[in-house]
């Protein structure tokens, strides 16, 4: 009985999609800007493309340089309801306090971070007294204004030589409001010398963000989510798209089986070489093999493996000729494919524009000449 092996979608820190020269690149920047200034940088790119590996990349680059000292902020592992800007702030300070030398020089900044925390909770509520909020609310003015140059001070004192990289990491995954906030927190309290932010994130959802946040003013949108991104993001770095190669050879690197190799080139060209996507129909195909072979009655695996290739990779195909059940529509097309149409096959062909639309993709022929065949095989159990 066949096993069921599932891919994981952690982020690694190998490169197999050709990131190296592009972590190269930014780790020569980070090393050589002015560190006298702040540095933000934007790591933009679509949902599962890569950004998280990336930045994990970026990271290791510096494990070995007693110059920088990293820290990893996973924004998704703050709730809704949280002010993650602040969860951010007091993040950065719990790390410094980890270390020995530096432990009481925060102590009393983290203790006005959890002051603003409580401020933000305190505003959601309708419990407290009039007397008690004004003087809460009071320090927590207080507390702003000189939170900034606390920090700056505490950085001086802690890192006199080194430089501050905090990766901020799944901002796409929360409200796009969380990122202005996010962004905001670190334009206002921790822009400050010697600290580098990269972010990664959509541009995207900046842009709803920045619709959310303004959407009930009266004069409009004040600024376009553009404007804003070239507002806090210094270097912003957009991830080119990965080549069909690299996709392919990341895919055949995952352990496939020899079946699986077969549609590798088609599977990347079908999910936009995106790596989650990958990975996910590739989850999704092998527990469809494995129904085929425990249930499928007679179904072999083989054809059920290469109808979801199909359905995945050609929807508007899929659609028009599998789900309506034109299976000598299906076996023609796979006559053509494989150059075995006769001269009556090829004079429907001119006279057919539907047959001439598919016959015209070569990426879908490419899967349709390959066996296994699905001529004089009844395809309705395949695709119920």
């Amino acid at each position: 009985m066949p096993e069921i092996k599932i891919l994981g979608d952690s982020p690694t820190t190998e490169d197999g999609l050709g990131f190296d020269p592009y972590v190269n690149i930014l780790l020569e920047a980070i090393n050589n800007f002015d560190a006298t200034s702040p540095l933000t940088i934007g790591i933009h790119g679509s949902w599962g493309s890569g950004k998280t590996s990336l930045m994990r990349m970026l990271e290791k680059g510096f494990e070995d340089d007693n110059n920088v000292k990293t820290i990893w902020f996973n924004a998704w592992a703050h709730g809704r309801e949280e002010p993650i800007g602040l969860a951010l702030l007091q993040q950065v300070l719990v790390e410094f306090q980890k270390e020995e030398k530096t432990k009481e020089k925060v102590k009393d900044l983290i203790e006005n971070v959890g002051k603003l925390l409580t401020d933000a909770a305190l505003r959601k509520t309708t419990g407290i007294r009039f007397k008690e909020a004004k003087e809460l609310f009071k320090n927590s003015i207080e507390v702003k204004n000189t939170l900034r140059n606390d920090f700056e001070t505490v950085i001086g004192e802690c890192l006199p030589d080194k430089r501050l990289v905090v990766f901020i990491d799944d901002l796409d995954r929360c409200l796009p409001e969380k990122t202005i906030e996010i962004l905001e927190v670190i334009k206002l309290f921790l822009d400050v010398p010697r600290c580098v932010f990269v972010i990664g994130v959509e541009k995207e959802v900046i842009e709803r963000g920045i619709e959310v946040r303004y959407k009930s003013g009266e004069q409009g949108i004040p600024i376009s989510g553009k404007d804003y991104i070239e507002k806090i993001i210094q270097v912003p770095f957009t991830l080119p798209p990965i080549r069909e190669v690299d996709m392919t050879r990341f895919i055949e690197s995952l352990g496939i089986s020899e079946k699986e190799r077969g549609y590798a080139e088609v599977v990347a060209k079908g999910t936009g070489c995106n790596p989650r996507k990958v990975k996910m129909f590739l989850n999704t195909l092998r527990i469809r093999q494995v129904i085929a072979e425990r249930t499928g009655e007679g179904i072999k695996p083989e054809l059920s493996a290469k109808l979801f290739v199909i359905e995945y990779t050609f929807p508007d195909f899929y659609k028009d000729v599998v789900k309506y059940r034109e299976q000598d529509f299906f076996c023609k097309l796979e006559k053509l494919a494989r150059g075995e149409a006769g001269e009556e096959l090829g004079k429907e062909l001119e006279g057919s524009e539907t047959l001439q639309k598919y016959y015209k993709n070569e990426d879908l022929k490419s899967v349709l000449k390959n066996d296994p065949l699905f001529s004089r095989i009844d395809i309705e159990p395949f695709s119920s």
